[in-house]
């Protein structure tokens, strides 16, 4: 995309740069700019496939083209992909029961709807991330709107 493009003329300008001087420091230099646009490009991936169920990392390697030992070596200092992945749906899932004008759903088919299946699971993550339940999250919510508070 537009987007990319200084990201991708960087990462060719260090390809050159340690394709006429291939020494330790242009070969290093010319790796950052490669992972930060592919770390960018696969980021926008998740979150353009955040809802789908089947977003694993075998369809990111697939549509994205690379490898799962690159695809984990880019996100090893994160916890892994799916860890990536669980956050954004957990703080997407936090951001829907946030809102004041969510409509009336139930809390477990919200959580299903961002890729959780298993309802324990997900309350135990949610509190252990928010430091609240799910509930207590729409709960707020309905007494801030109810009081007329922030």
């Amino acid at each position: 995309t537009r987007h990319d493009v200084p990201h991708i003329v960087r990462a060719t300008t260090e390809l050159l740069k340690a394709s006429l001087h291939p020494e330790l420091d242009t070969l290093a230099a010319a790796q950052t700019p490669i992972r930060d646009l592919l770390l960018q490009r696969i980021r926008r991936y998740i979150d353009d496939h955040l809802l789908q169920p089947d977003l694993t990392p075998g369809s990111i390697c697939r549509d994205v083209g690379l490898s799962r030992a690159m695809l984990y070596r880019l996100f090893e200092s994160a916890g892994g992909v799916m860890r990536e992945i669980r956050q954004k749906r957990l703080y997407r899932v936090h951001q829907v029961l946030s809102s004041p004008d969510r409509p009336e759903e139930r809390i477990r088919d919200i959580a299903w709807r961002h890729g959780f299946t298993d309802e324990k699971y997900f309350y135990r993550i949610f509190k252990a991330e928010f430091g609240h339940t799910p509930r207590e999250t729409v709960e707020q919510v309905r007494h801030r709107r109810e009081t007329g508070t922030n």
